[in-house]
């Protein structure tokens, strides 16, 4: 049930390791936009940021550390193009809203593909990981096969920690993960400052090669106070285009586990 988007390392080597799509067929699930942290190396104090700014490396690790010592964040993330879908060939939009806590959190999904909208909601909590998509999002966003779309559709289905789909579905769902989605490789630091959200920032540029073309992200961090995230974007080279806006830091995060569920494991997908 991933999300398709192009993974960078730290060393900018371009690699796909899960999907953008949620594509749980196989047992594969969750997804991001760009590799782990070694949060060893980060800046320990977020007030560093003022002798940051020199620097896209810097500034992106001050950026890093000051999101890992977060409680919780809201997330709208956006996805276009044919990576989205199921079927890598067709055009398609996802939009993923996240609050993400300590422990928990909740992920709303709006998948459009053919003028064809439809909705999935993913949770964690209590250890566990829950997911209830409609037929048509479970088939074209998921990659459920048609009899297996109908038949699960509207049914909470649980992935347990020892499940290998667990880490992939959980990813930028609680705030442990979060950090992960804002690395880029070969950071380098935008002139001067802008206004995002309302917010005065700096931007940080990676920019990846490929066979095909140039890749490029761009995070905007806020240039004064913590030096929080406050929106990534993405352009790939087949037209593909994305965002995430982030904001309420801290505020409270509660998930309710669903009264009954279906183990992941036993649907065969």
């Amino acid at each position: 049930m991933p999300r398709r988007r192009n993974s960078w390392n730290q060393q900018g080597e371009k690699h796909t390791p899960r999907s953008w799509r949620r594509c749980i067929h196989a047992g594969v699930v969750g997804g991001a936009l760009v590799s782990a942290i070694n949060f060893s190396l980060l800046l320990s104090s977020a007030a560093e940021v003022s002798a940051a700014t020199g620097s896209g490396v810097t500034l992106l690790r001050a950026s890093e550390a000051a999101t890992a010592h977060e409680q919780s964040v809201h997330v709208v993330s956006f996805q276009s193009g044919t990576n989205v879908s199921a079927n890598a060939t067709v055009n398609a939009t996802v939009t993923i809203v996240t609050d993400a806590g300590s422990s928990e959190g909740i992920q709303r999904v709006t998948f459009e593909q053919g003028g064809t909208v439809g909705h999935e909601t993913v949770e964690v909590t209590g250890g566990e990981a829950y997911f209830s998509g409609d037929p048509f999002t479970l088939e074209n966003f998921n990659g459920f096969s048609a009899a297996a779309a109908a038949r699960y559709a509207g049914t909470w289905l649980e992935v347990s920690p020892s499940e290998g789909a667990f880490a992939s579905l959980t990813s930028a769902v609680t705030m442990s993960t979060i950090p992960a989605q804002i690395v880029l490789p070969k950071p380098e630091l935008l002139k001067g400052e802008a206004t995002v959200s309302g917010i005065r920032v700096r931007g940080i540029r990676g920019v990846v090669s490929t066979h095909s073309g140039k890749e490029t992200g761009v995070l905007y961090v806020r240039s004064t106070g913590s030096p929080l995230p406050v929106k990534l974007t993405s352009s790939l080279v087949n037209g593909g285009h994305g965002s995430d806006v982030f904001s309420k830091w801290n505020e409270a995060v509660t998930v309710t586990a669903p009264a009954s569920s279906t183990p992941f494991s036993s649907t065969g997908q």
